[in-house]
């Protein structure tokens, strides 16, 4: 052990973080509050409590290669591993469900669902082609009473292509007839 801690603190000088950087770190890999962490680590109170500085702590990318690289360790030296992980949720479900809680099945549940990821928001990607911007575009330089006028035109079209459906339709006496002619043979 003493040699991977050597290993650790050489990783974090070659990440170049400052000691405060790395308490951090540490803090947060150990499963502390953001915080949490960046009150032990010595940041000012009124950095931690306003969250601002804590926030860009999590969102420098050494900070969190340090913390992802200490995580790794962490699993390394308990030898766990997400489907350990997962067996165990699985057979505490199991055991709250021969003992009749329904409340323990259920937090079981979440907490699989939160080491699968099902509760990250969905991310659509939405793609338009060139054609369509350049339309989305002729629009939105349109002024208002320009539009009302591509909209009442379209409305024109639209009544056109309902009254072309509507006398292709056979009316209701043909419908009658063919009813009446079907009954009788």
């Amino acid at each position: 052990m003493p040699g991977n801690a050597k290993f650790v603190k050489v990783v974090a000088d070659e990440l170049a973080l400052t000691e405060k950087q790395r308490t951090f770190a540490r803090h947060v890999a150990d499963g502390k509050t953001l915080k949490a962490a960046a009150k032990i680590a010595g940041y000012a109170e009124h950095d931690v409590n306003s969250g601002g500085r804590v926030s860009q702590l999590m969102q420098h990318p050494r900070i969190v290669a340090y913390i992802q690289m200490l995580h790794a360790q962490n699993e390394n030296i308990s030898q766990m591993s997400r489907k350990k992980v997962l067996d165990g949720f699985l057979e505490a479900i199991e055991q709250a469900k021969m003992m009749a809680e329904p409340m323990t099945q259920i937090a079981g549940w979440r907490e699989i669902g939160k080491l699968c990821g099902y509760y990250a928001p969905e991310t659509k990607n939405i793609n338009v082609n060139v054609s369509a911007q350049r339309v989305l575009g002729q629009f939105e330089s349109l002024s208002d009473a320009e539009l009302l006028q591509v909209i009442d035109s379209s409305a024109e079209l639209l009544v056109e292509e309902a009254e072309l459906a509507a006398e292709m339709l056979p009316s209701a006496q043909d419908v009658a007839d063919g009813t009446q002619s079907q009954l009788q043979s």
